[in-house]
């Protein structure tokens, strides 16, 4: 919301209009379909397309209410930069003749996005494990399991799977997550390795969501930055090392990164904490809705509020909160009971917790 301070106020071709109408001397002229009338009025819409971009221009110059470019310019001004997009990056396994030789560079595919092998490798004792990364940058390349089975045709090789998630595909950085993070980064200054200074290193590595410093976690001199990534999601281990990196390259403890001299330096990512919810409701008559519906509605809209609102910014869930959520869905007239791990009144997580929805149960 634009301050009240500012220079420029937009204002409505109406209010325009009505002004210029009062400073006519000659009564006639203000009526409707006067020639003097007819020409304010096209005077007054300009003016305020005119009145719109002043205003528009103004709010350029605010971290508050800048976009884009202009957004950009006042993040760099105190040394944030936006973050670029990063690409997926995981593991396959390829499966086939003993002795075949695996290219870097080699395309996997699932359904909709391909992969590249980073690292060349012969399958022994049946199979070959190597590390892969999405074509192109971006979220959507992040897919579960299973996913992968298409390959580059090469002799030797019969088929491929991921055994485990493609992870850590990020999207380029939103104008609000740059502005909340330039606003960090003036109200709460970096100075001599504080506990804000490493917030913020942490905060600059491309793929980082949140962070959470603990100091002299296990003694004089050490400190843990715990991280989340972009989709506030538990971070993979090429992220951790990144961070590590470049906080303090390979954990020296010689200051020749950003971490002080003689810091030890832990970086690690979230453990986390199922949530099995179980309701009774009542559904609305003669609307297409089953209980299955309702139920993934739920664990989607449930677990998106947990990764804004939840997750590594406070440790604690109530049943009040996820009973209002299920009001707000199609089809829930009333609800009977609700509970969340067998609870009903509120869930509790660690400090290094977030909490993830692993089912949903609607009677």
């Amino acid at each position: 919301m634009p301050s009240k301070n500012r220079l420029v106020s937009a204002i409505t071709s109406e209010e325009i209009i009505a002004r210029m109408k009062a400073d006519l001397k000659n009564p006639p002229n203000r009526i409707e379909g006067s020639f003097a009338s007819d020409n304010i009025q096209a005077v007054g819409k300009e003016l305020e397309r005119y009145y719109n971009l002043l205003e528009y221009l103004d709010n350029q110059h605010y971290i508050e209410t800048a976009e884009g470019d202009a957004l950009d310019k006042k993040a760099n001004d105190v040394g944030v930069f936006r973050k670029q997009p990063t690409k997926a990056t995981g593991f396959v396994t390829f499966i086939g003749t003993n002795g075949t030789f695996i290219p870097a560079g080699l395309t996997v595919a699932s359904d909709a996005f391909s992969y590249i092998t980073t690292r060349s490798g012969r399958i022994e004792g049946g199979q070959c494990v190597l590390p892969i990364e999405a074509v192109e940058p971006g979220s959507l390349s992040n897919i579960p399991a299973g996913s992968i089975y298409k390959f580059q045709s090469t002799p030797g090789i019969r088929e491929v799977t991921n055994a485990k998630p493609i992870t850590n595909g990020t999207d380029l950085e939103t104008d609000d997550n740059l502005r909340s993070r330039t606003q960090m980064r003036v109200r709460y200054p970096g100075t001599s390795g504080n506990q804000h200074h490493y917030m913020h290193w942490a905060m600059e590595v491309e793929g980082v969501g949140r962070v959470k410093v603990f100091p002299l976690w296990d003694g004089p001199g050490t400190v843990k930055v715990s991280i989340l990534d972009s989709n506030q999601k538990v971070a993979n281990e090429d992220l951790i090392k990144k961070v590590q990196y470049h906080i303090d390259h390979e954990g020296e403890r010689m200051g020749e990164a950003l971490a002080p001299i003689g810091a030890l330096l832990t970086v690690s990512t979230a453990k986390t904490k199922g949530l099995n919810i179980k309701a009774k409701i009542n559904m609305v008559e003669d609307m297409y809705y089953t209980e299955d519906m309702i139920a993934e509605t739920l664990k989607v809209a449930l677990q998106l509020y947990i990764d804004e609102n939840i997750s590594y910014k406070t440790q604690r869930l109530t049943v009040a909160k996820v009973i209002d959520i299920l009001y707000t869905l199609d089809g829930v007239l009333d609800i009977i009971e609700l509970t969340v791990n067998d609870r009903s009144d509120s869930i509790s997580f660690g400090p290094e917790e977030v909490p993830i929805v692993e089912s949903v149960d609607i009677s």
